[in-house]
């Protein structure tokens, strides 16, 4: 198989494209301007094309930079949302948990269900209120 481009030469040519040079993407990225550079050359030998026209006004995307740039955002935003769910899943984990409820559901139904999610998330606080309806409405519009 060919050998894929890197997640960084992507985003390098993603902030040249939103920066408009190679300088000012370095900048932004805090990258020296010849690492950024090497990069880009690394990316369009692994490739096979040209992606970039290199000017004294900056860097424009040629026609098969055009083609490949959705394809690659769409690469980059999906791999950048998996990463931002595995942080919610890993934080949800260890959150807490508030809920009341009146005296019967407490002594029957609820120390299955919080066993359950105990299990699950090992981390998490539990905190049970237990109360009739008004008295927890109150304490819930208090917070």
């Amino acid at each position: 198989m060919k050998e894929l481009p890197k997640i960084h030469q992507l985003k390098n040519l993603r902030a040249i494209i939103q920066y408009g040079s190679i300088r000012a993407a370095s900048q932004a990225l805090h990258q020296t301007q010849p690492a950024m550079t090497r990069s880009i050359q690394e990316l369009e030998k692994i490739l096979g094309v040209s992606l970039l026209i290199r000017g004294v006004r900056g860097a424009v995307l040629t026609e098969v930079g055009r083609t490949f740039e959705p394809r690659m955002n769409m690469v980059l935003n999906e791999l950048e949302r998996a990463v931002d769910e595995l942080q919610q899943i890993e934080s949800a984990s260890q959150g807490s948990v508030t809920f009341g409820c009146s005296h019967l559901p407490a002594f029957g139904v609820i120390p299955a269900v919080i066993k359950t999610f105990q299990q699950r998330y090992t981390t998490a606080r539990i905190t049970v209120v237990e109360g009739q309806l008004s008295e927890l409405l109150a304490s819930l519009r208090i917070g």
